[in-house]
């Protein structure tokens, strides 16, 4: 093995370790600790005493009846009210049957190990490129993802599950495999994986059959859990949206605006461009309006560059890192959600081994990207939100706030924009002249080198 690429496995490896050390003993926040983990389990556990899970005063019931929970008083409502879809609730039922010392421990170890493995594939696919710079950006992310382990949210699995999952797929390996780790993925939480998905269907051919073949299976999933759902609760639609504004409300735990009750915890910790936006407008109708606007000419120029351009495994990589960013700023996300962006780093391998323009530019706002969605980093920018929504007055105060308070949007924004551009520039027209065995640089993604030119 050569020097780089040992450098570049402990530079993954390292990060690994921070991973597990950081997640396991990172207590700053003890009512935290497995806080959506807990939302899931204590759902599912309504759902299986055929209890609305859906209803917050059955959840608390539930909450405190539970022997590790006896005796306590009422609960946050992150804990008590149910955001999640019914698919999420009843695939979480076979865990939720297990006493809750065995099943959180289970829940960690699930996210450890899948949170690894996808990172380990990312290596796989980058490491041949430039090892050092794969090794580097993988450092990033997983030394700054401890607040997966900590708050145990479900976006853990189901990012893993659409890193594995496009890794099968791309490289025609274990495609069944894909297929049902895709189908998970979408079932469990679609705002995260539905853009990965979206990909294979307008890619065409062989990647839009295995779309289908995916949409299939996410009914076969779903059918069965709604109507389990809809026999414990007929009103479930009403309820969760009701949940979801309550929760998106000024002052609660999902909104994006400067309003906060505590630094660290609100504000920064999303991520979505709502939050941005919200800065320069308060009516909610309006700042999502905004940033509606600002993100749909990139998602239709990037889903008509995919329809247009010739298949390629370059393609392939490109237009998944192009939209890993983009999808985050759409709609509501928060910090533990930018762990998608796994999916950029083989092509940050790839353009950084050709060198160039396009290479420094993608590297170094997908560097910027992993170390400001840092958990630790981020907490440090949700104090300034704190202090500059008080301090912090007029149309420079704004700015102020967006752009020191908010860092995540803006540079994620900035990432989608470097990489679709690559992607626009990097692939052909389908009609153009196939690549040439010198000029297709991600063949050897497959497996097997590039010839030399």
């Amino acid at each position: 093995m050569s020097k780089a690429k040992l450098d570049g496995k402990f530079f993954f490896a390292t990060g690994a370790v921070f991973f597990l050390l950081l997640g396991f003993l990172w207590n700053t926040k003890p009512y935290l600790r497995m806080g959506d983990f807990k939302a899931l389990y204590y759902a599912s556990q309504a759902l299986v005493h055929h209890q609305d899970p859906y209803s917050e005063a059955n959840l608390e019931q539930v909450y405190i009846s539970t022997p590790e929970n006896r005796g306590l008083s009422r609960t946050a409502h992150a804990v008590t009210m149910c955001v999640n879809l019914p698919t999420t609730v009843v695939l979480l039922t076979p865990i939720a049957l297990l006493p809750w010392g065995v099943a959180h421990w289970l829940w960690a170890f699930l996210i450890a190990g899948s949170v690894i493995f996808a990172a380990y594939l990312m290596w796989n696919v980058s490491s041949s490129w430039s090892p050092r710079t794969s090794g580097a950006l993988l450092f990033l992310l997983l030394s700054g993802s401890q607040a997966l382990l900590e708050i145990g949210n479900a976006a853990a699995i189901v990012i893993s599950l659409c890193v594995i999952g496009a890794w099968c797929l791309i490289r025609e390996r274990y495609t069944s495999v894909g297929i049902v780790c895709l189908a998970f993925a979408l079932v469990l939480k679609p705002q995260d994986a539905g853009f990965v998905w979206l990909y294979f269907l307008l890619a065409g051919g062989y990647h839009r059959r295995r779309a289908l073949q995916t949409l299939a299976v996410v009914v076969a999933l779903s059918l069965p859990s709604l109507v389990w759902i809809h026999q414990v609760s007929p009103h479930w639609p009403e309820e969760l949206q009701a949940n979801l504004v309550f929760t998106s409300a000024p002052g609660q735990v999902n909104n994006p605006t400067p309003v906060v009750v505590e630094p660290g915890i609100h504000g920064a910790m999303i991520v979505s461009l709502q939050t941005v936006t919200s800065v320069m407008v308060a009516e909610p109708r309006l700042y999502n309006l905004l940033a509606y606007l600002v993100c749909a000419p990139f998602i239709l120029s990037w889903g008509i560059t995919v329809i247009r351009t010739r298949p390629s495994v370059e393609r392939d990589w490109l237009a998944l890192a192009a939209i890993a960013p983009l999808s985050m700023l759409v709609c509501y996300h928060r910090q533990h959600d930018t762990r998608i962006l796994l999916l950029t780093v083989p092509i940050c391998a790839m353009l950084w081994a050709e060198r160039g323009r396009a290479a420094k530019i993608a590297l170094t706002v997908t560097s910027i990207a992993a170390m400001l969605s840092s958990n630790v980093i981020l907490e440090f920018f949700g104090a300034i939100t704190y202090h500059l929504r008080t301090s912090a007055t007029g149309f420079g105060g704004e700015l102020l706030n967006a752009s020191l308070g908010r860092p995540v949007p803006i540079v994620l924004l900035a990432q989608s924009i470097a990489l679709g551009f690559c992607l626009v520039r990097r692939t052909r027209p389908s009609d153009a002249p196939a690549y040439s065995s010198c000029s297709e640089p991600l063949e050897g993604f497959r497996g097997q080198e590039t010839p030399a030119c």
